[in-house]
């Protein structure tokens, strides 16, 4: 979720934004991951009722801080874990490499610079 799709949100949920809030709320949104903002936006939906027809503000965001890191590292492992798996007969690593030629390389060096005694 990006820092714009947050705001349309807080708006349609909550309706707009004060006037004096747009520009500090654009800035403390703007750095922040998009799997941080869809758990932010969970936390404040459970936490921020909109019975009282005023639009969350910054400290009601970070009193959602904990709740919403916690989210974001079940999203996170979600998508991680949802991964499709390699294609049949493939190892589904993006470079494969040749151990044997790097341990081979390895050892090599190491004989040499026993045998020059350093």
């Amino acid at each position: 979720m990006s820092p714009k799709d947050f705001v349309i949100w807080l708006q349609g949920y909550y309706g707009p934004i004060p006037s004096g809030q747009r520009e500090d709320l654009a800035e403390y949104l703007r750095p922040l991951a998009p799997s941080y903002l869809e758990a932010l936006k969970g936390a404040v939906a459970r936490r921020f009722s909109s019975q009282y027809g005023k639009t969350p503000d910054i400290a009601v965001f970070e009193s959602c801080r904990s709740e919403a890191l916690d989210g974001q590292d079940a999203i996170v492992r979600a998508r991680l874990t949802a991964l499709p798996p390699p294609p049949e007969g493939e190892v589904g690593e993006l470079i494969e490499i040749d151990w044997a030629a790097v341990f081979g390389a390895a050892l090599t060096k190491s004989r040499e610079i026993s045998r020059s005694g350093r």
